[in-house]
This record gives structure tokens, C-alpha cells and sequence, in this order.
């Protein structure tokens, strides 16, 4: 039976869905932390009314979860009115848990699409609000600006390396070198590339998308696989698609 690592905690889908078809490891690779929101993002928040953006956009289940906690520390919610996007099905289901709100969902999930959806269904004079991770100009960001339409992006997380145990840095340099390893996103990536400087050539990779594909590419990294639909179901099926033969 073929053994495959996933780099980030158990997953009840993957694991229910691989059952008895591939030996599933866990190894989290990456945490992730709130942000220390810069002053300039907190006088946003605090001074500027949240009804002033007509939408609010999240693109990731981990943001919905620390923008919850921000906006709650600052006693502040988003408007019933307000349009809410999300990326991906995941990302929206945290959006229902945290906010108990419906969001659009663009039908594919990549921030290019979502930008696509913003574009094409913002009016001239509506702003949206980007609550994401880290204060890089992502692709909705940069699109948008290139309309001319209005966003503010807010840095409600960060994501670091988790500091591995002895005993992780040993099961983790197995799987280095006989596993296939299963990457959720391009710090995961970053994180084996620093543990193991020089050893990813010789590893094959199977992918959650595109952005985590070309971190796997510019190590060096084999990617065998990609999953087309960017959620935990999605790597599921390009694993158990992958290694079909063998389960």
C-alpha cells in the first residue's frame, strides 16, 4: 500500500475518503497566528463604517476564522446588507460557522475567478473590503486596482513554520525520502525546503492547486499531481485517482 504524507492535520474527508486505499501520515508543516494588524489597518477598521464596503471578501478558511476574532476584539460586524465572497466551498463554510452568513461563490476557486466575479458584478461606485493573510498584493487586489474599482485589503493572519519535534524531523525525513507528500500551500512548501535544503529534487509531490504547483516547481520538486478542485475533498479524489492501480 502506497504511503502518502499530508502536510497538515487529520482531515475527516481525507481520511474517510482513503480509507483502506493509501497509509495516510500527518505531519502540519505550518500554523498559523493572528496578525499584528498594523495601526493603519486598525484605524480602518475602527474609523471607517464596515457599511462603507458593499463587499467583503474571503479567500480562505483560515481568514474567515481570524477575521472573526479581529472584528469581534473591536466590537464590530459586518452589515446584513453587505455582499460576502468567498473562494472555494471551504472558505464559505467557515464564513457560515464564524458569521452565520450565505456567500457568493464563484463556480471556480482559484483568486483569479474571484476577481473575474468581483469585476463583473461591482458597481462603479462600490468598494470592497479584502481580509486576507499578510500584506501582499494578491491577484483579486492587483485586477481589481486595474478597473479602477475600489478595495482595501486588511491583514487579519499569518501562517510560519511550526517548530517540528525530534521525532517529527525523523518521520518527516523518511517520507522525504519514500513517501509521496501532499502540499496545502506554497509555506508548506517553504517549510520542507528549510528543514531539508537540497533533498526535494528527489521527492514527488501531489498538489492542493496551481499557486502550491509552482512553489513545488521552483524547488525542484517531481509534482505528479494536481487536484482540480482546490478543497480537502479535491486532493482526496486526485490521490485516490493518482494511485488507482495500487489501491
Amino acid at each position: 500500500m502506497k504511503t502518502i504524507l499530508i502536510t497538515r492535520a487529520p482531515g475527516q474527508q481525507l481520511t474517510s475518503l482513503l480509507l483502506g486505499r493509501v497509509s495516510l501520515d500527518f505531519i502540519p508543516l505550518i500554523e498559523t497566528v493572528p496578525s499584528e494588524t498594523s495601526w493603519q489597518d486598525r484605524k480602518l477598521l475602527e474609523a471607517i463604517p464596515l457599511r462603507r464596503f458593499s463587499w467583503v471578501v474571503f479567500t480562505s478558511e483560515n481568514g474567515a476564522r481570524w477575521a472573526s476574532v479581529l472584528l469581534q476584539s473591536l466590537s464590530l460586524e459586518i452589515p446584513a446588507d453587505t455582499n460576502i465572497v468567498s473562494q472555494g466551498p471551504t472558505t464559505a463554510a467557515a464564513v457560515k460557522h464564524h458569521f452565520g452568513r450565505h456567500s457568493f461563490l464563484p463556480p471556480h476557486f482559484l483568486g483569479e475567478h474571484v476577481a473575474e466575479f468581483l469585476c463583473s458584478n461591482m458597481a462603479p461606485d462600490d468598494e470592497a473590503l479584502l481580509l486576507v493573510a499578510g500584506k501582499t498584493r494578491g491577484v483579486i487586489r492587483e485586477t481589481l486596482e486595474s478597473k479602477q474599482l475600489k478595495i482595501s485589503q486588511v491583514s487579519v493572519y499569518n501562517t510560519q513554520s511550526r517548530i517540528l519535534t525530534s521525532d517529527e524531523l525523523s518521520q518527516l525525513s523518511f517520507h522525504v525520502e519514500n513517501s509521496v507528500i501532499v502540499c496545502f500551500s506554497p509555506s508548506a512548501v517553504e517549510t520542507l525546503q528549510k528543514y531539508f535544503p537540497g533533498r526535494l529534487p528527489s521527492v514527488r509531490f501531489i498538489s492542493i492547486g496551481p499557486v502550491t504547483s509552482e512553489a513545488i516547481r521552483k524547488v525542484g520538486g517531481t509534482l505528479i499531481s494536481e487536484a482540480l478542485e482546490q478543497t480537502e475533498v479535491g486532493v482526496a479524489k486526485v490521490i485516490h485517482d493518482t494511485f488507482s492501480e495500487e489501491c
